[in-house]
């Protein structure tokens, strides 16, 4: 490149004024040049880079290999993705109210991910050591078994019994309801880097054989693991801790987030002296106990939970916001215990929302990205639903599906560069 614009400014200082203006036009071309354009369809525009990209997504996840066939496979999905999503815009008074509630939660669950980059991820700088430590770590796999509680209270009597003497075995046939865990002593068998939370593997792997560990806590409840032993992947050099030095970095940032997210929390939680008013919770337990699939509460509404600087939300603003969790989100609320620290999570969450807004983040590039392609996907899910049969016949609704986008592309513009997607090259290791 640096040839190039050498002999250009040399040109440029031997020729007249107008000719000059030529070539640096030709210049810039040839620099757009660089990302032709593969596709269009109508007035929208995909790239050969954008199309590289989403390509070479494609093979990753089909774990199929490059070539013709593949390429005119994706880039006829991306012409069908396009003409749905440009329908649903064409039809937005429609289609965006069937979206809306949906799209609100992914708002709000798009500027907690950017907060949580920004805040957390973005500041974690993982040392030498255990970047090494990782390493060995992702070559190896280790024989473990656990046992489980919900609660830390559970947990807690679970590790006094091991410490007075019961027997591993006899507790987990005794606390497990899953038939091989009972019969085994929670044995997991071999597990790798990837198969569990972070904060179990940070515990399982940072274990000796033999060694138990002290109560681990998961997003399911609490765990004491054991290794029994491990397994090591025999090719361990310096070179290939290079070559794997991204990845590596990568997900040691994964794994380290998870301890300083869930300690930048508890700060939040110890800076809202978090209070509930006894006797209406337990009044509203004992009523919404009774049906997870909504829950209900008939008494006169009244303060349930102070927070923060004189913040309180009532017995039915706690209920609107349990209600709008997933059944399996309900489902877990199983003791007052997982109520009351669902409710916290619920407080800490409209803080930390209220905290990304301050930040401007739904301002930020990544977030606005992020949320145009959630609500393309949202709008490509509600239009084949409102126009392919939702029938069990996978045969009746690929015809459907078919006619639909073919009436979509009678009228439409597509133009497809046949030489371009023939000839580009795409690199190995993409």
């Amino acid at each position: 490149m640096q040839n190039k614009l050498s002999k250009i400014l040399f040109i440029l200082l031997n020729i007249k004024a107008h000719h000059a203006l030529i070539i640096i036009i030709l210049f810039l071309i040839s620099c757009i040049d660089n990302d032709p354009v593969l596709l269009r369809v109508n007035k929208e525009i995909i790239t050969l880079n954008s199309f590289k990209e989403n390509y070479s997504i494609f093979l990753k996840h089909s774990l199929r290999f490059d070539n013709l066939k593949n390429r005119y496979i994706q880039a006829n999905s991306l012409i069908d993705e396009k003409l749905i999503i440009q329908f649903a815009y064409s039809n937005s008074k429609k289609y965006d109210n069937k979206i809306s509630s949906k799209l609100d939660k992914i708002k709000k669950q798009l500027l907690l991910n950017d907060y949580y980059k920004k805040i957390i991820k973005n500041k974690i700088k993982p040392q030498d050591n255990f970047l090494r430590k990782l390493f060995v770590w992702s070559k190896s796999k280790i024989l473990t078994r656990h046992l489980y509680a919900k609660s830390n209270e559970g947990i807690q009597n679970i590790k006094h019994r091991l410490e007075s003497g019961d027997l591993w075995e006899d507790i987990a046939s005794e606390i497990f309801k899953d038939k091989q865990l009972k019969s085994n002593g929670g044995n997991l068998g071999l597990i790798q880097i990837g198969d569990m939370e972070p904060a179990f593997e940070i515990a399982a792997f940072s274990l000796k054989d033999g060694e138990i560990s002290e109560p681990v806590k998961t997003s399911n409840g609490y765990s004491i693991i054991q290794v029994l032993g491990r397994e090591y992947d025999p090719i361990m050099t310096e070179d290939r801790f290079q070559h794997e030095l991204k990845f590596l970095q990568n997900h040691a940032i994964g794994l380290l987030s998870y301890p300083a997210l869930d300690m930048h929390t508890k700060n939040i939680l110890t800076d809202l002296r978090i209070e509930f008013n006894d006797d209406v919770f337990n009044q509203f337990w004992d009523q919404i106990k009774l049906n997870k699939k909504e829950f209900t509460f008939s008494e006169p509404d009244g303060i349930l939970v102070t927070f923060g600087n004189g913040l309180n939300w009532n017995t039915q603003q706690c209920l609107n916001k349990l209600n709008s969790l997933s059944l399996r989100q309900r489902n877990n609320i199983y003791s007052k215990e997982r109520l009351m620290l669902t409710i916290k999570g619920l407080i800490v969450r409209k803080i930390l929302l209220e905290k990304s807004m301050q930040l401007e983040l739904h301002k930020s590039e990544y977030f606005k990205n992020e949320f145009k392609r959630a609500k393309n996907h949202l709008l490509i899910q509600s239009v084949l639903s409102n126009n392919i049969s939702r029938k069990k016949n996978p045969k009746k609704n690929r015809i459907e599906y078919f006619n639909f986008i073919s009436n979509l592309k009678k009228e439409s513009i597509i133009k497809l560069d046949t030489t371009l997607i023939k000839e580009f090259i795409m690199p190995v290791n993409e």
